[in-house]
């Protein structure tokens, strides 16, 4: 997917199948024992809404689809409101991840926790998990090699975060996991994954912006013509435009920018909401995560559902 601090459209698939994406650095995890959910203690639910999606892909050639294949990965969406007297929480989840066994063997997947807390006196507080298995294939050809099964173990890519005065602090790297693991246990596996002793942590400026699950669904949320938000991938800045068209308000198209002096497009993707839906979680989204390939997530009857735990400790009563 990718390395460096160079993000293009390839790792829209970090950023859609859970988190942005993370170049992985030497061994590395969570951050020590917290977990983004740590920050809604004394919080109780007041709202949850879930989308489980089918995910169906077509190869390109040259843009030109030469074939499609339906059901060959699954995900779930899932977004929950908090309160603590006057101060008001959203938590988010998006995980996804392929069939092995409509993949030929090919096992991906990615998971995103993310939780912002916003202070009656004004403040706010965020923090993030994610997890990701990296996907090192630039070309069809690379793409065909990779279409086997893992054995023992394999690496995935972790990050976490949490924010405090302005700043947030966040660790990045990889881990091994049973091979045999699929996107069906993400929630469990996140939970479990362990930092090795000894790991730094890297701080960057928040400047007023979010995270990137946040942003979409400020941007899905608002109903404008057009949106505008930062949000920060790795310590580096990035911004995400929305539009909709006229006539079709649950329709949106989305570019993710640098958020450098000089802003370059990174990405594109489209996703599409239920009329009337209060939830901010897309019932279509479509997206290239490699040059060969196009991905589309659509929430269907025939659906895997998933038990999807709550990030809260605390339900209304």
């Amino acid at each position: 997917m990718g390395s460096g601090r160079r993000l293009n459209r390839r790792t829209l698939l970090g950023f859609l199948l859970g988190w942005p994406y993370i170049a992985p650095i030497a061994r590395a995890a969570v951050l020590d024992g917290s977990r983004p959910r740590d920050l809604l203690r004394g919080f109780h639910r007041t709202g949850r809404f879930e989308r489980c999606y089918r995910v169906d892909a077509t190869v390109l050639l040259f843009g030109i689809p030469l074939f499609s294949k339906q059901g060959v990965g699954g995900g779930f969406a899932a977004a929950e409101t908090g309160q603590c007297g006057a101060d008001q929480a959203a938590a988010l989840q998006f995980a996804a991840g392929s069939w092995p066994e409509r993949c030929r063997g090919l096992n991906r997947f990615g998971i995103l926790q993310e939780i912002q807390v916003q202070h009656s006196g004004g403040s706010e507080a965020i923090a993030y998990a994610g997890l990701i298995t990296p996907s090192k294939e630039d070309d069809l050809d690379g793409a065909k090699k990779a279409l086997r099964p893992t054995q023992g173990e394999m690496d995935v890519t972790v990050a976490s975060g949490s924010s405090s005065e302005g700043r947030m602090r966040f660790r990045a790297g990889n881990v091994s996991i049973p091979a045999q693991r699929d996107w069906l246990a993400l929630t469990e596996t996140i939970s479990r994954v362990s930092p090795p002793a000894g790991t730094s942590s890297r701080e960057a400026p928040l400047d007023g912006s979010t995270t990137f699950l946040q942003a979409m669904r400020r941007a899905a949320l608002s109903g404008d013509p057009s949106f505008r938000c930062a949000f920060l991938h790795n310590g580096k800045p990035f911004v995400l435009e929305a539009r909709r068209k006229p006539g079709a308000p649950c329709e949106m198209w989305g570019t993710i920018l640098t958020g450098s002096a000089a802003p370059r497009v990174c990405a594109e993707f489209r996703t599409s909401y239920a009329a009337g839906d209060e939830s901010g979680l897309p019932v279509r989204i479509e997206y290239r995560p490699k040059s060969y390939l196009r991905l589309t997530f659509t929430e269907a009857e025939d659906s895997v559902r998933v038990s999807i735990p709550t990030l809260f400790s605390e339900e209304v009563l």
